[in-house]
């Protein structure tokens, strides 16, 4: 999605030390390092000139008019303009237009395994190189910590050794939409499982999982065990 390494990357602290004014002109980055057994933490922030519209600087007077421009990108015109399909040589390559509008989503890494999933409930974040689960029907909050829970199992982890592509040197998955799209997986939009115990049982225990507490992996793989994988 960046396109050229490093350049539209800056550190958390270096983020807090912009005025507040440019705050705007960058998003919270998920990185492969940023999701770790259901949390997520971010410590990199991405220059990300769009809104629900598209870029939000339409010309090099605006740009000019913006210091981290001045200091990182202007004098980087040349590189920049060389790389193919861009609109705005100070846009990224690829920003991926579903992210332009904020909202919740369910995060992966691209390669990874149950530990590799993470949910963005603010709705700010945006991902480098991974996947976003993008569902068809409307979710709430709820909807996506229980998948999140069931993504954190380790129940999934046989699920992927089954369904998806194992790489190379370990327990790691292409997570990928064409790898895992079979899966079997409980529809909350049935009104047996959005309304049962198990579903409001793994929603808590997803948004453990967001705090940072992985001691309930356990726990899940008990629930969906009982509820929903009888047989595994």
């Amino acid at each position: 999605m960046v396109g050229v390494k490093n350049i539209f990357k800056i550190k958390r602290e270096d983020y807090l030390e912009l005025p507040k004014v440019e705050h705007n002109h960058f998003r919270p980055v998920i990185t492969n390092d940023s999701i770790k057994c259901g949390k997520i933490s971010l410590t990199e922030y991405l220059w990300y000139p769009y809104d629900e519209n598209g870029l939000t600087i339409t010309n090099e007077d605006e740009l000019s008019s913006i210091p981290f421009a001045n200091d990182h990108l202007i004098p980087k015109k040349e590189i920049l303009k060389n790389r193919k399909g861009i609109k705005a040589w100070w846009g990224l390559t690829r920003p991926r237009n579903w992210q332009f509008e904020k909202d919740s989503r369910l995060y992966s890494n691209r390669f990874g395994n149950s530990d590799s999933f993470g949910f963005d409930k603010t709705g700010k974040c945006v991902i480098e190189e991974g996947n976003a689960f993008i569902p068809k029907r409307t979710f709430n909050e709820s909807d996506y910590f229980f998948y999140l829970a069931c993504f954190s199992s380790n129940l999934f982890n046989l699920l992927l050794s089954i369904y998806s592509k194992q790489l190379a040197g370990g327990y790691w998955y292409d997570l990928g939409a064409k790898n895992i799209k079979n899966i079997p997986i409980p529809n909350i939009h049935l009104t047996s499982i959005s309304e049962s115990n198990a579903y409001a049982k793994l929603v808590e225990l997803g948004k453990e999982l967001e705090k940072g507490n992985s001691f309930v992996k356990q726990v899940i793989d008990d629930v969906l065990k009982n509820y929903f994988y009888p047989r595994s």
